[in-house]
Parts: structure tokens; sequence; C-alpha cells
């Protein structure tokens, strides 16, 4: 196993929040998990075209929800359409 050089950093009351690790560390790090960079991880969304079948649009979904809410929250009472009070 190697050596990874770090440095810990305190707070104001030397309490540990956090590791400081040399960038090529970290790149030997992530190789040997494994990991790749956000940026790099393609995802190939047509394996998903067909998956669900809506029998709505939805924007009109959407808005029909809305709707539902601020009728909600008017009988309560509530000014506030989609206040938590409204959605109970």
């Amino acid at each position: 196993m190697q050596r990874i050089r770090k440095r810990i950093i305190t707070d104001e009351t030397q309490r540990r929040v956090a590791v400081q690790i040399e960038y090529t560390d970290w790149l030997r790090i992530e190789r040997s998990l494994h990991l790749q960079d956000e940026e790099t991880k393609i995802t190939d969304l047509a394996r998903y075209n067909g998956v669900i079948s809506l029998t709505e649009e939805p924007l009109a979904y959407q808005a029909r929800m809305r709707n539902e809410w601020s009728l909600k929250c008017a009988r309560s009472g509530l000014r506030a359409p989609g206040a938590q009070e409204c959605l109970n």
C-alpha cells in the first residue's frame, strides 16, 4: 500500500473538519477505486425510450396538479399556493 500525503484541516476550535491530499494522490485513489469524473460519465438515454407510457401530457399534468393545490389552499384560507399546510 502506498503512503498518501495528507494535511488535516481544523477549525478555530481545533476540531478536525477536512483532509487535504495532493492531486496526484487523488488521481491514484480514483484509479484504484475505478471512479470516473462526473464530466466523463455518459448516460445513454435511448435505452429508456418507451419504458413508461404517459396517459397525459407532462405540462397538462403539471398545470392540473398546481390547480388542485391552489384550490385546496383557497378552501383552507391560506394564500400561498404550494405551502406545506396546503398539501396536508
